[in-house]
């Protein structure tokens, strides 16, 4: 068994250095990056923008259809959006579904992120001394019935900022039909 184990030890050292000694670069082309002359072995340092490539495909072929630039929709998802913070931290919500907000927490509602922006489920589990939530149906969200009055009423008396939520996550709230026309 024992001169089998240093038999076995043997082989495996000759074939070690035999793999090791065939592993040397010999100078011939296609061997890896010593094949390579200096100034090939050097990155490409220069950007390519997206009008340079457009350039060189209309150049190279005259009949080639490019892509037309679309200018950039000015669109901003802050329009949308409403801010609620608290200590360094804030949650976004769509506008419309902060229902109320006390005196005291007026400077905590903003149209402008400022601060750590923390996601909804995080801020309300955090601050829940700052932020009360308000189940609505779909239909009171959409306009269709008006919100709840007296959970409305009773939400209020918490002081602290309501949301109106759906399952959880908050959803503008229209204006019932009949009571915008009464304004």
């Amino acid at each position: 068994m024992k001169t089998s184990t240093s038999f076995l030890s043997v082989i495996f050292i000759v074939l070690f250095a035999a793999a090791s000694a065939s592993a040397q670069p010999t100078g011939k082309p296609g061997l890896g990056v010593q094949a390579l002359s200096d100034s090939r072995q050097k990155a490409a340092v220069k950007p390519v923008s997206r009008q340079a490539v457009l350039q060189r495909l209309a150049k190279n072929n005259p009949n080639a259809k490019l892509p037309v630039e679309s200018p950039k929709p000015d669109w901003d998802a802050t329009k949308f959006l409403d801010f609620i913070n608290y200590e360094g931290e804030v949650t976004l919500v769509p506008k419309g579904s902060i229902l109320f907000v006390p005196d005291q927490l007026q400077s905590n509602v903003s149209s402008a992120a400022a601060g750590k922006t923390i996601p909804w489920v995080e801020f309300i589990g955090k601050y829940r001394a700052v932020v009360e939530t308000m189940e609505v149906t779909p239909e009171q969200a959409s306009g269709v019935q008006p919100v709840d009055t007296n959970a409305f009423s009773t939400a209020i008396k918490t002081g602290r900022v309501i949301v109106a939520v759906i399952h959880g996550n908050p959803v503008s709230v229209q204006q019932p039909a009949a009571a915008s026309a009464q304004k």
